[in-house]
């Protein structure tokens, strides 16, 4: 298979899993009545609509910086991410004393930015199907196998000259906050499934509101 320009993606359908929206806000009960979820969640959902910009990058290329994974052939780093706009109207909830509605909205951005992730491996998926490559399950900077520091070696790979306005600072926590660097590793030995993620693998599974429990 022959290595490929960066690809880059703005059409994503806008699609939010609401029980998942709901279960992250559970969290939250001491400070929001649960009853008033959905209401605010239905107000919300024409903003959320407004203020997001999705974005998904990637590139299917030789592997010859991860050494640790040097038996997997291809290498592919993904950016997704929403925009900042959905954090600053966020941020206005909150600094308006709306904390009710600031929590609403940013645990739909988060549902609406795992939505782009999972859209965005449909398409690597159809690619990598069609040159007979497997895909491993997504590996997250921080995850088991992948140190936090290559936060900044997906964006260096992806995001060179800031093309796409996401930043990384010192500590390698990327902004627009409601953003996600990772990769995949493909190879003709991996058998080609259509797993996106285990979150079984996942440093952060036994408190992630996202988690999917039947993996």
């Amino acid at each position: 298979m022959e290595v490929l320009f960066i690809e880059i993606f703005t059409d994503f359908k806008f699609k939010l899993d609401k029980e998942q929206v709901t279960n992250t806000l559970k969290n939250y009960s001491y400070i929001l009545n649960i009853k008033k979820i959905m209401p605010i969640y239905n107000s919300l959902l024409p903003i959320l609509y407004e203020y997001v910009k999705p974005l998904g990058v990637f590139n299917i290329e030789k592997n010859i910086d991860l050494h640790n994974m040097y038996k997997y052939e291809y290498i592919i780093p993904c950016i997704v991410s929403i925009g900042s706009d959905i954090d600053k109207k966020t941020n206005y909830y909150f600094s308006q004393k709306k904390i009710e509605e600031g929590l609403v909205l940013n645990a739909m951005a988060t549902s609406y930015l795992f939505n782009v992730a999972s859209q965005l491996f449909r398409c690597i998926y159809v690619k990598t199907s069609n040159a007979n490559l497997g895909l491993s399950c997504r590996i997250s900077p921080g995850d088991n196998y992948l140190p936090i520091k290559y936060q900044k070696y997906i964006l260096y790979k992806l995001n060179k000259n800031n093309t796409f306005k996401i930043n990384i600072n010192k500590n390698y926590v990327i902004s627009p906050a409601h953003s996600m660097a990772y990769i995949y590793m493909a190879d003709k030995k991996i058998p080609i499934n259509k797993k996106d993620h285990n979150c079984s693998e996942c440093q952060g599974r036994n408190t992630c509101s996202m988690r999917k429990d039947l993996v």
